[in-house]
């Protein structure tokens, strides 16, 4: 795949979130406010729970790298 391609797949809530945001913009100036504040929060959800997975995905293959060595 494309380096962008591969951005998208990565980081689809905020490519969605950007394009919302600049529909939202150019059809009801007002609304865009309240849309870039939800897709904020929306964001840094979705970025923690993708900091959780990677700590999780590490912490299980340390574990199997240290049983590993054990035998």
């Amino acid at each position: 795949m494309s380096g962008i391609l591969l951005f998208i797949k990565d980081h689809l809530a905020l490519v969605m979130f950007h394009t919302l945001l600049l529909i939202a913009i150019v059809a009801y100036p007002p609304f865009s406010i309240f849309l870039a504040l939800f897709g904020l929060a929306v964001q840094t959800i979705v970025e923690e729970f993708r900091k959780d997975k990677d700590i999780n995905i590490y912490m299980f293959r340390e574990k199997e790298n240290n049983q590993d060595r054990k035998d």
